[in-house]
């Protein structure tokens, strides 16, 4: 399922009209008495071809749109979804943090610099794991 599904990706963001055709099937087949597995595999499927065709949309966003701000809203939406910790480091922070090197970089640009840190737990993982 997941290859059909990239296989199709096209970055379409910046065409007036994008053509679609959509797949309009897919048949899964599973051996006896494990449909509940191939279906929960499909879901996963799903969830990292999703996952896989953001990334490529940003990876493909020409910076005039995929601005440092508008990467930390993404990632603050997404993770009100998916229920990582986001944190987004503006310029006054930046500044404390002794960042001389992302706000130098950052000089270049028409927008304020931004830096996320993005923190996952899964359930069971002890505070202090991965310091």
């Amino acid at each position: 399922m997941e290859g059909v599904l990239l296989a199709r990706y096209e970055f379409t963001v910046l065409r007036a009209k994008p053509e679609r055709s959509p797949v309009t099937g897919l048949t899964l087949m599973a051996p006896a008495g494990r449909r509940a597995d191939a279906e929960a595999g499909a879901r996963r499927g799903l969830t990292h071809v999703r996952a896989t065709m953001l990334a490529r949309d940003l990876a493909s966003s020409p910076p005039s749109m995929l601005t440092a701000a508008v990467l930390a809203e993404t990632a603050q939406r997404l993770a009100a979804e998916c229920g990582p910790d986001v944190e987004v480091f503006e310029e006054t922070a930046l500044r404390e943090m002794g960042c001389g090197g992302l706000l130098g970089v950052n000089a270049g640009s028409v927008g304020p610099p931004r830096m996320i840190r993005i923190r996952y737990r899964p359930d069971g993982a002890p505070a202090d794991a991965a310091r």
